[in-house]
């Protein structure tokens, strides 16, 4: 692909968090193969992250929950409000310091270019770290049925979001084109954050810079079609509009 543009670098936002002591948690369970992508809800009792967690991501997680519950268990109408509990949970996300995260409680995937696996685990909503290697891509992919804070914990890396942009055709077929939006580009160093909801922004791919990047991602499952990998063209069909041609791929990391 061409070079990203109109990349940003957003300051820390301290919006305020709400603190309140939380029960450690219990050793989460067996995570799947497939990295940050598995489905974790419906396991039983809650889990998190191995030993105690430290105050700030106790509090993090209270404040977590709390906006799950206002803005994705219900909402107006009975419909989940995405993208306000999104830009809340940044907020909640930029105020706490990136060494406040808990550790990988094991790698669920690894290869030389990254490895990945649960950080802390509380049914519908868990966070997951990934470790990239410098100068590495994280494949393009979707998340139909997540929606998912990604931020930096360590070294820097670029990112860029993309939407449909046109009718595709069905998973298995990776042969047949379609046209996808390039919507967002930008740098997680940090404590920076990137989001993205089931119908905005939900394509995302990653580029770790020279010393490579530590990310992680706060990801609330909703439910729904399972996530696919694609190909874009190196180059865009509309250059105005951001619009690249995209093919489905094998999901291979």
């Amino acid at each position: 692909m061409q070079p990203l543009a109109n990349r940003t670098t957003s300051p820390p936002i301290d919006d305020g968090i709400r603190y309140g002591r939380r029960h450690v948690l219990r050793v989460a369970g067996a995570f799947g193969a497939l990295p940050f992508l598995h489905t974790l809800s419906g396991r039983g009792p809650e889990h998190g992250s191995l030993g105690a967690q430290s105050d700030a991501f106790d509090a993090f997680a209270d404040a977590w929950r709390d906006l799950h519950v206002d803005y994705m268990g219900g909402g107006i109408e009975g419909e989940p409000m995405e993208d306000a509990y999104l830009y809340r949970l940044a907020a909640e996300a930029r105020g706490l310091a990136p060494t406040a995260v808990p550790p990988m409680m094991r790698k669920a995937f690894e290869n030389e270019r990254l490895s990945t696996g649960p950080a802390w685990v509380g049914g519908a909503i868990f966070a997951v770290v990934v470790e990239m290697a410098p100068d590495s891509v994280l494949t393009p992919h979707d998340h139909p049925g997540h929606v998912v804070v990604t931020m930096g914990l360590r070294g820097t890396a670029s990112y860029a979001h993309y939407e449909l942009a046109d009718e595709p055709p069905p998973k298995d077929d990776r042969a047949s084109p379609f046209l996808v939006r390039e919507t967002r580009t930008g740098i997680l160093a940090p404590g920076c954050t990137t989001h993205l909801s089931r119908t905005r922004d939900n394509m995302h791919t990653f580029r770790a810079g020279p010393e490579g990047a530590t990310l992680v991602d706060f990801t609330t499952e909703i439910g729904g079609p399972k996530f696919s990998m694609l190909t874009l063209d190196a180059e865009p069909e509309d250059a105005f509009e951001g619009l690249y041609v995209a093919r489905w791929s094998e999901v291979k990391f």
